[in-house]
Parts: structure tokens; C-alpha cells; sequence
């Protein structure tokens, strides 16, 4: 039985950078969010040519890669597995199966987390997986620290309450919105209506004194910029995306395939 290690935090607290302690020569870290690893020199102890480091949003696949370490002879030296970060991995598949009706997907996602957890228990016992996720993050909006909080609740609570998807929204303001030059952006009033809607169910999740509706809670700022708080939201979930062809290229170094 393989030893397995949860980290949940919010973004910026350094659950990436305690990961600099463990040793490159017998760990591999899943680069989820594609983003690279976030202390001076990192490229230099892990890289693809390596085989240490690979960059994978797909959950099937990276559970496909976890199940080559823990039991392939060429990965015998390895001691460590990092998923980094997890959210990423279920919300890149939604977005990718955002279109599809009916339950399937949903159960698909629990069986991918339940694996995660469950599977480690069957792998050889020098062996430690550690998984990281995203819990919460606060952002100064007009003067005020507000928090956000990500979790697998938000998607229920945004559905029952707004009758939508929030993944499939959060994909449609993404590719409205231009961070760099807000003109050029393709933003109408009810996009403007959704991102706010997210940001409040988001925000009550994390902090429950809040006022009980969207109006409410709006009215205590003069100013509430989508450009402003709708990129660290994205990241929140971890909605940063890589290429499908880096992607089947790191899968296929891993697994052989």
C-alpha cells in the first residue's frame, strides 16, 4: 500500500513551492494546470526529457501515467508522485465534455477523484502520492479583501440556484473577455450578469455573512471590473489549459503508448 498525502490551500501559499524539497531524481510530478513549477532553477531538476515532469490535464490519462509508475520497471526509482493541481484535472474535462446531457459525465468525474484515492492503495508501499488542490483565494476589490472559494459544492449551488452550468459559462466569459485591451472585448449585459452571479455564489461559499442575494451583495462596492477578478477566478479553478499535442506527447512518453 502505497503512502497517499492530500494538500489543500489557497493559491499563493506555497503548496507548489514545498514540493522543491522532495528529490528529482525519484519523483514525478503531472503538471495539471500547465503552468510550470514556481521556484528559481525548477527546469534545470525536471523536465520531459527527464521523464520526470509531464504536462497532462486529461484525468484518465494521468491515471493511466500513475498506474505505469507504480508498477513499470523503468519507474522502479521513482519514490514520489505530485498531481498538481487536482481541481484543474476535473475541470478541464468538463469543459472538454460541457456539451454532453445527462448524468454520465458527472459520475465519470466522481469515478476519476474516487481512483486518485482509492488506487494508491494497491500500489507498492515505497511509494508516496501526493495530491494538491485549490481551496480558496481573496481579492482586493475596491478597497475591500474579498474571499472566493472553489470546491466540488459551487457547480451544484450555481445549477440550483441559476439553472445553468457554471464551467460552460466560465468557458463562454474566458472567450469574451480581453484582459489586455478591454474594447476589443465581445462582453454583452447578460455575460456581464453571469460572471457576477459566479463571483457571488463563489464569494457566499466562502464567506457566509454575506448578503443572501447578488443585488445585495453588489451594492457594497462602487466598483466590480471583470477584468479585474474574473482572471483570478479562472485560475481559482484552474482553468489554465495546455495543447492537445504537448499533452499526447507527454502521454505518450509515459505510458508508451
Amino acid at each position: 500500500m502505497a503512502n497517499l498525502i492530500g494538500i489543500a490551500g489557497e493559491p499563493g501559499t506555497g503548496k507548489s513551492t514545498s514540493l522543491k524539497g522532495l528529490p528529482p531524481e525519484q519523483t514525478v510530478i503531472f503538471d495539471c494546470d500547465g503552468k510550470g513549477l514556481n521556484w528559481k532553477g525548477w527546469k534545470k531538476q525536471y523536465s520531459f526529457e527527464k521523464s520526470n515532469y509531464f504536462r497532462l490535464n486529461e484525468p484518465e490519462k494521468v491515471i493511466k501515467g500513475l498506474q505505469s509508475i507504480a508498477t513499470a520497471d523503468k519507474f522502479k526509482h521513482v519514490k514520489f508522485v505530485v498531481i498538481d493541481i487536482v481541481n484543474n484535472l476535473m475541470v478541464s474535462e468538463e469543459m472538454r465534455r460541457c456539451r454532453e446531457k445527462g448524468y454520465d459525465k458527472w459520475m465519470d468525474l466522481a469515478q476519476y477523484i474516487w481512483k486518485l484515492v482509492e488506487l494508491p492503495g494497491t500500489y507498492r508501499e515505497d511509494l508516496t502520492v501526493i495530491l494538491v488542490f485549490h481551496m480558496k483565494r481573496s481579492i482586493v476589490i475596491d478597497g475591500q479583501e474579498v474571499a472566493f472559494r472553489a470546491s466540488a459544492a459551487i457547480p451544484r449551488i450555481y445549477r440550483m440556484r441559476f439553472h445553468r452550468d457554471i464551467f460552460k459559462d466560465l468557458m463562454d466569459l474566458e472567450k469574451g473577455i480581453d484582459k489586455n485591451n478591454p474594447e476589443n472585448s465581445s462582453l454583452d449585459l447578460f455575460s456581464l450578469e453571469m460572471f457576477e452571479n459566479i463571483a457571488y455564489v463563489m464569494a457566499k461559499h466562502a464567506d457566509t455573512s454575506i448578503p443572501d442575494t447578488p443585488e445585495e451583495w453588489l451594492d457594497g462596492f462602487n466598483t466590480f471590473s471583470i477584468y479585474q477578478v474574473l482572471p483570478q477566478i479562472i485560475e481559482l479553478w484552474g482553468l489554465n489549459t495546455q495543447t492537445e499535442v504537448q499533452a499526447k506527447k507527454n502521454f505518450s512518453q509515459l505510458t508508451g503508448k
